[in-house]
């Protein structure tokens, strides 16, 4: 007789315990620049929550769906092959300050970048499963994994999104290190890598300035650095437990990220698709 796939107690209400959390600490955070912009403070509380729940009913299918689907070739080509072509599809979308990242499908803002990396995370998983005895072997084992994650990083790049794919390159590298690779092909991955991250930061104007921006804020306080010294300003006053529920200052319109940011999901909940510009001095592509 089949083993019942079991659910853990203590997993799921932690993750309970976070969304609402998150729920709570959105409404605190928007609430007085969305009762400015929208008129309606709860404008994405009720959003938040209406996700939390969508997501809640999503987790109680996937549970039930047994964990070894997951690794079929046929439902991982089929996704690789999904976030593959969604990925070269959003280059051709209309940019958001100057990015061109996102999907608006019937109001909702679809980005493929995030997707990728569960994707990406489930097809290094299978093939390590079948593959890490003969780990040390690159070509059998590790060539796979550099192709695909190369392919998915220069998508992520063209977009500009630098973030995503770093953070990409480095979940594959602790997968690939977690499966016992030779700790000398570790060290000549990072010799490469860090000479090719850095003509990749350094080489571009907009992602130097902020390099430099978040190295030494007070040189331009009230241009670039303005982001970065009134989020040491929120810590700074806030201290370790903070000001308490909606008594903090630094997001009555003194956080043009934060302001910008909110306006974007605005934008995407209305129309999906369009040119926006932050409404401050920060740029926003990575």
């Amino acid at each position: 007789m089949a083993r019942k796939l079991k659910s853990d107690p203590v997993l799921f209400f932690a993750t309970l315990l976070l969304i609402c959390l998150s729920i709570v600490m959105v409404y605190s955070a928007s609430a007085v620049v969305t009762l400015e912009r929208y008129g309606r403070p709860s404008m994405f509380l009720v959003k938040q929550a209406m996700w939390a729940v969508l997501g809640l009913g999503l987790l109680g299918l996937v549970t039930r769906i047994d964990y070894r689907t997951y690794r079929e070739p046929v439902f991982i080509w089929t996704a690789l092959a999904i976030v593959l072509v969604a990925l070269a599809a959003v280059l051709f979308m209309p940019p958001v300050n100057n990015a061109r990242r996102w999907f608006g499908l019937a109001g909702i803002g679809v980005q493929p970048s995030e997707v990728s990396k569960l994707v990406v995370i489930l097809f290094i998983a299978a093939l390590l499963e079948r593959r890490a005895h003969r780990i040390n072997e690159l070509g059998y084992a590790v060539a796979p994994i550099a192709l695909l994650v190369g392919c998915v990083f220069a998508l992520i790049v063209l977009e500009p999104d630098f973030g995503t794919s770093m953070s990409l390159v480095l979940i594959a590298f602790v997968m690939v290190f977690a499966a016992g690779l030779n700790y000398r092909y570790i060290a000549g991955a990072v010799l490469v890598a860090l000479p090719a991250m850095y003509i990749l930061v350094m080489g571009t104007a907009y992602r130097r300035r902020r390099m430099l921006t978040f190295l030494n804020p007070w040189e331009d306080p009230l241009g670039d650095g303005f982001q970065i010294i009134q989020s040491l300003i929120a810590v700074g006053t806030g201290g370790l437990w903070g000001k308490g529920l909606m008594n903090g200052a630094q997001k009555l319109f003194y956080l043009p990220g934060a302001a910008y940011r909110l306006h974007l999901l605005g934008h995407l909940g209305r129309t999906g698709t369009g040119s926006v510009r932050p409404p401050s001095c920060s740029a926003s592509a990575s």
